[in-house]
């Protein structure tokens, strides 16, 4: 019947042209028509080329009114390829631009829409992708905007509508108000308008919605189209990729050998230092000596030993006493008893000393202060322990650890390297111990006295550590009484600041302690003839300090030789119960000579 329909208005049009615009309606009640909004009223609609705007009176138009004709404008002598691109540059301006304002036409122009009869109205069909929406009510009162009409295009005319209207719709095209909605951002029709060809018959709503085509990736573009949103992300090529990847791995490669290293290390040193503490209390390489009391009970075995020792503080590791001794235990039994034990002695000499068959034998020596080397040497080997010739090689050349013989530079016509030293004290040898046992013990007495105050004061007074312990010794020979020491170092002190007066020490002291050496003995009494002995320990005859300390000072010379007493004095003599008479001028010297000799 819709068939027919359009047969019979072509007919009446005259075939006016190729492409037929068909506009449909669909009968809404006027209760339940929409308001249309604001911005349905001042938005341009596009259908089909043309340029609709909806009317803003939702009084619905009234059959009787007529249309007037349009003029001709220059749009009517387009082509319909020209037709078609102007409407396609409509479009994109319509979404590139806001839509324009609506636009007053001159009053008393009517737009007339066809009315068809209720009976013969047929509601249209929704697009099967969009669904058809609400067309607003149009106002009588306001005019429609003209648009030109080509002359192919053929109106739908109602037979229920008088002839006049009939035939004036025939020279202008009827315009159908479409829903609302949005700027079409593809480029093709809206589904709900009905837009079809004179010829071919085909309807542009059914037409495929054209894909978007993902945007060509130019030679210098570092970014990528998402063809799923639309979105501009960073390009990165198969081989920046791999690039990326390669360092990630790298990086995370390093990371994981860093971590491993450090792991490796600090399980390293942890186990160093175990093991250089447990090595250090087998073997007693650096320990701070003293005697302490051990006393092993009745039937001990080697677990009672080692709570004993340790109980003591002779030992740190009951563990290490226990598995060292299971290793090398002959088989005696232990002697139960109280023992005084030094803690410098290792796992070995600890378990023997409570043992009869290989119990050895404990010396006790006293060094007084102002021994020399020699005589040090005599009395170990007077005690049975160790050969002169065995100390005299550990003295010279054996290389002993300790700051204090860092630097020392031994003058060739230096006696002994180790000469002032030996610090004077009482200690418990045994008598199977070597000479370089012997040593380290004495040497590290010294060690523990020569505290760090000590090396900061050298370095005040613009001195070696050998050469005030060299001054030390000579303090040490000259003075009987301990009240003395301070004024006996400051002549010295005084001699070499002011070295150009004074330039020779005039110590008798480093001419005996030569003669002693040389001769096997000091002499008594020194003599005029005396001082003029050959040798560079005469600081008669010598300036300056000797080739090295002449004794092996105490720890009360020491700190006089580096914390004199504040004098003027220059010359000092004993008299004959010892005492000393110091003098600023040769001539006071002169009068404590006479006096010193009783004259």
């Amino acid at each position: 019947m819709e068939e027919n329909k359009d047969k019979r208005i072509n007919a009446q049009s005259g075939g006016l042209g190729d492409e037929t615009i068909v506009f449909r309606r669909q009968q809404v009640s006027s209760s339940a028509q929409p308001k249309p909004s604001d911005d349905m009223q001042n938005t341009a609609k596009l259908q089909g080329g043309a340029v609709i705007r909806p009317l803003k009176s939702q009084t619905p138009q009234r059959p009787h009114e007529s249309v007037q004709k349009q003029k001709p404008t220059q749009s009517q002598t387009l082509t319909p390829m020209q037709q078609a691109q102007k409407r396609q540059q409509m479009l994109r301006q319509q979404q590139t631009t806001q839509p324009a304002q609506p636009t007053q036409r001159a009053q008393g122009t009517s737009a007339v829409k066809p009315q068809v009869p209720p009976q013969q109205q047929k509601p249209v069909q929704p697009s099967a992708q969009r669904p058809l929406q609400q067309r607003p009510s149009v106002q009588q009162s306001q005019p429609l905007q003209q648009r030109p009409v080509t002359p192919q295009t053929r109106v739908p005319q109602s037979p229920a509508q008088p002839k006049s209207v009939q035939n004036n719709a025939q020279a202008q095209r009827p315009v159908n108000i479409p829903p609302q909605r949005t700027a079409n951002t593809s480029g093709l029709v809206p589904s709900n308008s009905v837009v079809s060809s004179g010829r071919t018959g085909v309807s542009k709503s059914n037409l495929p919605a054209a894909k978007p085509q993902p945007q060509k990736r130019t030679e210098n573009d570092d970014f990528e189209i998402d063809e799923r949103t639309w979105a501009r992300k960073a390009y990165l090529s198969k081989r920046d990729s791999a690039f990326v990847d390669s360092a990630t791995s790298a990086v995370m490669s390093l990371v994981k050998a860093m971590i491993y290293i450090v792991a490796v290390i600090a399980v390293a040193v942890g186990i160093s230092v175990f093991i250089i503490n447990t090595g250090n209390d087998v073997f007693k390489f650096v320990v701070d000596e003293k005697m302490v009391t051990v006393t092993i009970p009745e039937y001990a075995s080697i677990e009672d030993v080692s709570d004993a020792l340790y109980d003591s503080g002779a030992i740190k590791y009951k563990w290490a006493f226990n598995f060292w001794s299971k290793l090398k235990d002959s088989g005696a039994e232990f002697i139960p008893g109280t023992y005084e034990v030094s803690t410098s002695l290792n796992y070995d000499y600890l378990r023997a000393s409570f043992k009869e068959s290989t119990r050895r034998t404990e010396v006790r020596i006293t060094i007084p202060e102002g021994y020399t080397v020699d005589e040090i040497i005599d009395k170990f080997v007077d005690n049975g322990i160790g050969t002169r010739d065995g100390f005299v090689d550990a003295i010279q050349n054996y290389d002993f650890d300790y700051p204090f013989l860092e630097g020392l530079e031994v003058r060739a016509d230096r006696i002994y390297r180790l000469e002032g030293y030996l610090f004077p004290d009482t200690y418990n040898f045994y008598q199977d111990s070597s000479e370089v046992a012997v040593l380290t013990k004495l040497l590290d007495n010294f060690n523990r006295k020569f505290v760090e105050e000590y090396y900061n004061r050298c370095i005040d007074l613009n001195m070696t550590v050998d050469q005030a312990i060299i001054l030390a010794s000579m303090v040490e020979s000259e003075t009987r009484f301990a009240d003395e020491l301070g004024y006996v170092s400051s002549v010295f002190h005084n001699r070499l600041k002011y070295s150009a007066s004074f330039p020779y020490l005039n110590s008798d002291a480093t001419i005996m302690y030569a003669m002693h050496h040389d001769l096997g003995g000091r002499p008594d009494n020194m003599s005029g003839d005396d001082t003029k002995y050959e040798t560079p320990y005469n600081t008669y005859t010598n300036k300056g300090l000797p080739p090295g300390p002449i004794y092996n000072p105490g720890l009360n010379s020491i700190k006089y030789a580096l914390y004199p007493n504040e004098s003027n004095y220059f010359y000092f003599v004993s008299d004959s119960v010892g005492r000393m008479l110091f003098a600023t001028t040769e001539a006071d010297h002169i009068k404590n000579i006479n006096t010193a000799r009783g004259n």
